[in-house]
């Protein structure tokens, strides 16, 4: 049981943490909007944080959530391709 009511999770669903980029042609703003229209569309919900990253930003940091011990709790998607998000 959380603190924050607003996390309370529904009974009956599961709950799946997405941890992540996503490599678009559009804003973070955009991808949240397409994002939500998706899950709408599932009948799913999301409560969570999307940001623009700069050049300047760790994406180190992901592989170490991804491959480390917290990472291995879940289900690792990593392209094999360096150049398969473009």
């Amino acid at each position: 049981m959380s603190k924050y009511p607003i996390l309370e999770r529904p009974q009956g669903k599961q709950t799946v943490r997405v941890i992540g980029n996503v490599y678009a042609d559009l804003a973070a703003e955009d991808v949240a909007h397409e994002f939500m229209a998706w899950l709408d569309s599932k009948g799913w919900t999301f409560f969570g944080h999307m940001v623009d990253l700069a050049e300047e930003d760790d994406d180190d940091a992901i592989f170490e959530v991804l491959l480390g011990d917290e990472g291995q709790k879940g289900i690792a998607i990593v392209p094999q391709d360096k150049n398969r998000h473009n």
